[in-house]
């Protein structure tokens, strides 16, 4: 199963999807190669979780600075709240998007269920056409460690 590309999704006007975890195979490169790596370079098996917002294109057009600033403030609370209680850290994120790490899945799992219900609690109160939905993957993967 793949996500859709940023920016894609439902068409104008119909059903609002509903925020679901999936997971997406082949994310990351393959590090299985059993190539020698230099001695300085270690490999590990970690479980990566990668967020992007549901038309994210078009919460923008309706209000840039309202969109933008929501998104940045749940990145702070994400990066300064959630990831340290679980264990995980920020790897990088670009505009509606972010890509986290984790040693186990149990805690992946543990943040995408809180980043989701994060996004829900930011989302009350809002029209439906103005929440922000995510989209959530994880991939467990043998990856080279930083």
């Amino acid at each position: 199963m793949s996500l859709p590309a940023w920016g894609q999704g439902r068409a104008r006007g119909g059903p609002a999807p509903r925020p679901s975890i999936v997971r997406h195979d082949q994310l990351l490169l393959d590090m299985t190669s059993q190539k020698p790596l230099p001695p300085f370079v270690e490999r590990g098996t970690r479980a990566v979780l990668i967020v992007d917002i549901v038309e994210s294109v078009r919460l923008i057009e309706q209000d840039e600075e309202g969109a933008i600033s929501r998104w940045l403030g749940f990145l702070e609370h994400v990066e300064t709240h959630l990831l340290p209680a679980l264990g995980g850290r920020l790897v990088k994120h670009l505009g509606d998007g972010m890509l986290l790490e984790f040693r186990d899945v149990q805690s992946a799992v543990r943040a995408a269920f809180s980043i989701q219900h994060s996004s829900e609690s930011d989302n009350l109160g809002l029209p439906p056409d103005r929440q922000m939905l995510l989209r959530i993957g994880i991939e467990i993967s043998e990856v080279i460690v930083e």
